[in-house]
């Protein structure tokens, strides 16, 4: 509890404290020692900026902002690109204030508040005033933002008042990614169970077979109004089972530590590197097929198991984004938990695309239970460096594609 309080002290002072709030207290610290005699003139230095500081301190609290805050922001972002924010400030005092500012304390490494030293020169009782908030990161993952504290710095800037903040929702930040202008997917039908149709822009329509009784977990879209209003209980329609073209990926994120005693599993800079290289490939790969008329799943394990499965008729490619901004690395092999996922779909999937950080028995076994099941597929590797078993690189089914590569958009053809 005592250390607890102390990092609560030490960071509500880091809060308190502007750049030039901290000069001004390393000055006062140096000036100090000169203190110890009023025979040196060091000692009305030290002094001079002692009473700065307390006037400043004292003028704060004096006008210290009385404020309500509203903050707007998307809760996703591309990585290298910024997101821009509204702040929405309201004077509830009954004085005006002046110098305000909004800050992030506390904000997560990767993300930097661009515009943290844009100011609202002065806000008048019960007016309103909006500042703007840009955020950027290069770097992808789902971050909970803290609280944006709104201040103000009157006078001098030395020190922040004001207790005002405005929640900010968590941010996305999505995985770059690249079209493929020529993506071969081998073609082929199956049998949807469920009836699973695709309708999008081919001008196929399901056959209609008839009403029953509404089971709990159904679409929505499904549901009969008119019958349900007149039988007085909920039914759907229910459709002939089709059959259409249903494609997976398998996403392989098993990285390798900087060492064998490595106690806190730290992937190094290649393996990561490789990592984040196969999930560009694997967004650019959704990107690429939004037009084409078949289903998409995905399978990724990591720290935990990812699915994502095509919903009827289309699948929502900025929800699969958001899936791939949180998916983590893992140090062990996750093929004992993604394998089963993977074969209990096979015999409606019609193409598997797998994507592999290496390259073992393993992971030749799960390729050739997929081409044991009838499914097209095609293996790639994102690794530069030799596998563990001789990599069957073909250029057709079995590619190996360097991260430079896929990060700079290169791969023009699949």
């Amino acid at each position: 509890m005592k250390r607890k309080t102390k990092r609560l002290s030490e960071g509500h002072l880091a809060f308190r404290l502007t750049p030039a709030g901290r000069v001004c207290f390393f000055l006062i610290g140096i000036s100090g020692l000169g203190s110890v005699t009023v025979q040196l003139p060091v000692y009305q230095f030290f002094c001079v900026l002692t009473c700065v500081v307390l006037f400043a301190e004292a003028l704060g609290q004096l006008f210290r902002p009385k404020l309500s805050a509203v903050l707007t922001m998307p809760s996703s972002i591309q990585m290298g690109q910024t997101v821009c924010g509204t702040l929405t400030i309201k004077n509830i005092g009954r004085w005006p204030v002046f110098d305000i500012m909004a800050m992030f304390h506390g904000l997560p490494r990767p993300i930097k508040h661009a515009n943290k030293h844009e100011m609202i020169p002065s806000i008048r009782a019960g007016e309103s005033a909006e500042l703007p908030v840009t955020l950027s990161t290069s770097t992808r993952g789902i971050y909970d933002l803290p609280p944006l504290r709104i201040h103000s710095t009157f006078p001098f800037n030395l020190m922040r008042f004001g207790k005002c903040t405005a929640l900010a929702q968590p941010l996305h930040v999505l995985p770059d990614f690249h079209m493929i202008p020529e993506l071969n997917i081998p073609t082929g039908s199956r049998h949807q169970p469920g009836g699973m149709l695709l309708q999008k822009h081919d001008g196929n329509s399901p056959e209609f077979v008839g009403n029953r009784e509404y089971s709990y977990g159904e679409p929505a879209s499904r549901i009969n109004f008119r019958a349900w209003a007149r039988l007085g209980r909920p039914v759907v329609r229910e459709y002939m089972d089709e059959f259409c073209m249903r494609v997976a990926i398998v996403l392989d994120t098993r990285v390798t530590p900087t060492s064998r005693w490595n106690p806190l599993k730290i992937p190094n800079a290649a393996s990561n590197k490789n990592l984040e290289a196969a999930i560009c490939f694997v967004a650019s790969l959704a990107a690429s097929m939004q037009t084409a008329e078949s289903l998409l799943d995905m399978f990724a394990a990591g720290p935990e198991l990812h699915v994502f499965r095509g919903a009827t008729g289309a699948y929502h490619f900025d929800r699969l984004l958001e899936i791939l901004a949180g998916i983590g690395s893992t140090t062990t092999n996750p093929l004992p938990e993604l394998t089963p996922a993977v074969t209990e779909e096979l015999q409606s999937i019609s193409t598997v695309f797998c994507v592999f950080l290496h390259w073992d028995l393993e992971r030749q076994t799960l390729v050739d239970g997929i081409h044991a099941a009838g499914c097209e597929f095609r293996v790639v590797l994102v690794n530069e460096s030799e596998s563990e078993l001789p990599f069957p690189e073909d250029g057709v089914q079995f590619i190996r594609m360097a991260p430079d590569t896929i990060v700079n958009g290169e791969v023009l053809k699949l």
